[in-house]
């Protein structure tokens, strides 16, 4: 299910340390999104594919459980495609279009709200 090396999880680590914190682990903790996580965190939205093999569906799973221990909202969704893996969007089909419609419908007033 999950994507060996080069390719996996472990290459995104080794990325994300050399390219985003430029090799100060320092700043790990400080890039984790649970640890940016407060009562004031705006309404969440996630679309996780199911069989995701780079970023686990649990990893969301434990964001959203975060969100919901710091706060209450009523507008965080976690959805788990059934059956999807990491970028599913990109084939296309008509999965995408009710995800897709599923976005825009959350979307929608906060669009309302700003207009």
């Amino acid at each position: 299910q999950f994507l060996p090396w080069p390719f996996g999880p472990s290459t995104i680590r080794w990325f994300f340390q050399l390219v985003v914190l430029r090799g100060n682990r320092d700043f790990w903790d400080e890039a984790k999104p649970l640890a940016q996580i407060t009562p004031a965190f705006p309404p969440c939205l996630a679309v996780h594919g199911e069989l995701d093999g780079l970023a686990p569906v649990v990893v969301s799973r434990a964001f959203f459980a975060g969100l919901a221990a710091a706060r209450s909202c009523p507008r965080d969704f976690l959805v788990e495609v059934p059956g999807a893996k990491h970028s599913f969007e990109v084939g296309g089909g008509p999965m995408n279009r009710v995800v897709l419609d599923g976005i825009v419908a959350w979307l929608r007033p906060i669009e309302e709200q700003i207009s």
